[in-house]
């Protein structure tokens, strides 16, 4: 599930920058230990997409949400599932037991009850499959979003996405805001989350 987060944001920032060479390091230990709250001066900036996302409270929590909800859809499956096993063993049990005509029919009720599962483990995964790309999508929104507000309020013309090793193959450090971007981010994202709902 997080490939599809990534992915989906992936898209979102698939902006280029190339610079000389020097080590990728610096950049990537930059946006993970220290908050710097004082604006970068530059026009051009970056953020680590793999670390914004991963600190991203309302990541987390959608994450932990589909974790349960998924967890929730696989027991329920398992339990339907398990039910119908013992109901055909049951059957093979009772078989020399049956005349011909019932074992006929407790055979087709169970091909009923056996297709009928397949096609509700279908739907249950078309349905999570769905919930997932919605919130990829409310995720990416979110994000692009942001980034454009934050962009305004401190003068950036750009801001990049950063990802080890894809899209950039070096930065200078100073132009790193994940760890600023992370923390106003978040300090937006816990302001929404605890403001009365609207009536």
């Amino acid at each position: 599930m997080n490939k599809i987060y990534l992915a989906a944001i992936a898209l979102t920032f698939s902006l280029v920058a190339c610079q000389p060479a020097t080590d990728k390091k610096d950049a990537s230990k930059t946006s993970e230990t220290k908050v710097d709250s004082k604006k970068v001066d530059a026009e051009i900036v970056y953020v680590n997409s793999d670390s914004l996302i991963k600190n991203y409270e309302f990541f987390k929590k959608a994450d932990k949400e589909m974790a349960t909800r998924k967890s929730g859809a696989m027991s329920d499956l398992e339990t339907r599932g398990m039910a119908i096993k013992n109901e055909e063993t049951v059957l093979i049990q009772r078989a020399n037991n049956m005349t011909v005509g019932d074992l006929e029919v407790a055979k087709r009720n169970l091909q009923a009850k056996a297709q009928n599962f397949t096609q509700y483990e279908e739907s249950v995964s078309k349905q999570v499959g769905e919930e997932e790309r919605q919130l990829a999508e409310k995720m990416s929104k979110n994000l692009e979003d942001f980034m454009k507000r934050y962009a305004e309020a401190n003068g950036y013309k750009m801001i990049l996405s950063y990802k080890q090793g894809a899209t950039m193959w070096y930065a200078d450090p100073k132009l790193d805001i994940t760890a600023v971007a992370i923390k106003a981010i978040n300090e937006e994202y816990n302001k929404q989350s605890t403001a009365p709902a609207v009536k």
